[in-house]
């Protein structure tokens, strides 16, 4: 299933990469730089190493689409610089915790994360751990480029 997501999520970015104009070419810059912002912000927060980078999360990618329909004098460039800064962030989210899922066996375990272990039936909690973890990354995969979209609009 992450294969196919991430097959399509690819497909998505070579078919809006190859929209022509200087709207759409700075869009792409400038949503890839909040992009990464917003998804290595994302990743600190969710990994617990501090709440400060939700700020960062939240404000640059409407920071940075709003400056570009500012400075454009085109909310078509806004409105793509958001698409990108979304479909780049969530993809840097995704990775982030996908490979710290993966290398930290879906720890730390919490006591609601042991609790739904027990009933889920996986075979072992590190199993359930990582699954449920992928299950929230692949949340933001999809749910990011949508929400940020909109933000130069």
């Amino acid at each position: 299933m992450c294969l196919t997501l991430l097959a399509a999520y690819a497909g998505l970015a070579v078919l809006l990469s190859r929209q022509p104009g200087p709207e759409a070419a700075a869009g792409r810059r400038v949503g890839v730089v909040a992009g990464l912002a917003t998804g290595a912000s994302w990743f600190a927060v969710w990994q617990s190493i501090s709440f400060l980078p939700i700020f960062a999360a939240l404000l640059a990618p409407i920071v940075a689409a709003t400056w570009l329909a500012w400075t454009r004098r085109s909310m078509a460039a806004g409105a793509w610089a958001g698409l990108w800064g979304g479909l780049f962030g969530g993809l840097v989210f995704f990775v982030g915790a996908s490979v710290a899922s993966y290398v930290s066996d879906g720890r730390p375990y919490d006591r609601y994360v042991i609790a739904e272990y027990h009933r889920s039936g996986a075979p072992n909690l590190a199993t359930y751990a990582v699954g449920d973890n992928l299950s929230a990354a692949i949340a933001v995969l999809l749910v990011l480029p949508v929400s940020l979209s909109h933000s130069g609009r």
